[in-house]
C-alpha cells in the first residue's frame, strides 16, 4: 500500500516515541517544578544495579540518577549527571545549561532495530545496558540525529524473564514491589 510507513520501512522502524528525555543539572527540583506546573507526579527513581556504558565506542563510567514520570501515556525522564565523564549529556549542558535531549522509541527486536540505524547511515553515540535491582535489563542506543532532527534518537529495549516490558505507569508502579523503582517523594 503506498504511503503506509509500515510497508516501506519494514519490522525495523520504531512504532511510537514513548519518552522525551531532559537533562536537568538538579533531577529533584526539576520534578517538583513539573509537579507543581504540569501536574505531573508521581515520580520514580530507577535503582540500577549493574551499568554498562559506551560513549563513540569507549566504554565510560557514567554516574546519573534518573527520574521518571508521565505526561498522559509519554514518559518524562530527568537526567542528572553526578560526575565530569564526558558523555551524551555533557554537549547540552555545556551548550545550554541542559533542556529537552531526546526523543526515546521503546521498541522490541533492539539488535535488528539498531541494525537497520546503523545500516541507514545513522551513527550510534552512546549504548549501553541497564541492570534494576529486580532483575529488569533495558538495552539502549542513542543516535545522532541532531543535524537533521535538532534532537538525538534514543531507542530503548527493557526486559524481564526475556520478556519485554512496556513503559507505562502502571508496569513503573509495578516495578516498584520488584525493587526496579522507587517512588521520589518531593
Amino acid at each position: 500500500m503506498k504511503g503506509d510507513s509500515r510497508v516501506k520501512t519494514g519490522t525495523t522502524a520504531p512504532s511510537r516515541v514513548g519518552q522525551i528525555g531532559m537533562v536537568v543539572r538538579d533531577a529533584s527540583r526539576a520534578a517538583e517544578h513539573f509537579s507543581r506546573i504540569y501536574a505531573i507526579e508521581p515520580w520514580y527513581r530507577a535503582e540500577f544495579v549493574e551499568k554498562e556504558t559506551f560513549y563513540r565506542g569507549a566504554r565510560i563510567e557514567l554516574d546519573a540518577e534518573i527520574l521518571i514520570g508521565f505526561c498522559g501515556g509519554i514518559e518524562v525522564e530527568l537526567i542528572q549527571m553526578n560526575n565530569d565523564v564526558e558523555n551524551i549529556y555533557s554537549d547540552i549542558l555545556g551548550k545550554q545549561d541542559g533542556g529537552i535531549h531526546h526523543m526515546g522509541f521503546f521498541i522490541s527486536g533492539y539488535d535488528d532495530k539498531v541494525a537497520a540505524m546503523k545500516a541507514k547511515g545513522v551513527e550510534p553515540l552512546q549504548w549501553g545496558t541497564l541492570r534494576t535491582k529486580g532483575g529488569a535489563v533495558t538495552r539502549y542506543t542513542y543516535f545522532d540525529t541532531i543535524g537533521t532532527c535538532g534532537t538525538v534518537t534514543e531507542y530503548i529495549e527493557t526486559k524481564f524473564l526475556g520478556l519485554n516490558i512496556p513503559h507505562s505507569h502502571f508496569m513503573v508502579r509495578f516495578s516498584t514491589l520488584t525493587g526496579d523503582v522507587k517512588r521520589v517523594r518531593l
